[in-house]
């Protein structure tokens, strides 16, 4: 949802959409490349719902997901600065 606040279209038809998609999918990629699955349900299957080992496995996801993110919207916010 970051990329897209940041990066996303403003207005419909916003060219823009393509390169938040883009980014979107790198995000994607790094995380599927990392646990070989984005899904949720696939991700926990085998624990037990709202467990302990569960809900922090979830955590840890979000919280690398969260970074990976940061890391692609400063990455892009600094290239845009240097081609100012």
């Amino acid at each position: 949802m970051a990329i897209g606040m940041i990066f996303g279209r403003k207005e419909p038809g916003d060219p823009e959409v393509d390169r938040c998609l883009g980014l979107c999918r790198e995000l994607h990629t790094i995380f599927s490349g990392r646990h070989g699955f984005v899904c949720c349900r696939t991700l926990i299957h085998g624990m037990a719902l709202n467990s302990i080992p569960q809900k922090e496995q979830c955590i840890d996801f979000t919280g690398e997901v969260a970074e990976e993110a940061a890391k692609i919207i400063l990455r892009e916010l600094n290239r845009e600065r240097s081609q100012e």
